[in-house]
């Protein structure tokens, strides 16, 4: 019988973030991106909606990738739980 890995089963492996939480800031430096578990997070760049990202969607990659500060702010929509990953 093949074992299966159980990753992210832990409360401790995630983060919640209440509706209008900011998980972060335009132009902010931060060493993490998150996996979207629950909820909904509005992108906003110069205080204008760009897109409404759903469950199941990564937030913040691109900052991580490409070692930039971070393009756009994300804010909680809804209560938000989240997996944050580290560099």
């Amino acid at each position: 019988m093949m074992k299966t890995l159980s990753l992210f089963n832990k409360p401790s492996d995630f983060i919640t973030l209440e509706t209008g939480g900011i998980l972060f800031e335009q132009d902010q430096v931060t060493d993490l991106m998150y996996v979207l578990v629950e909820g909904q997070i509005v992108i906003k760049r110069n205080n204008a909606q760009l897109v409404t990202v759903e469950a199941g969607s990564l937030v913040g990659e691109m900052a991580i990738l490409e070692n930039r500060p971070h393009f756009a702010s994300a804010i909680a929509k809804t209560t938000c739980k989240l997996i944050p990953i580290d560099r």
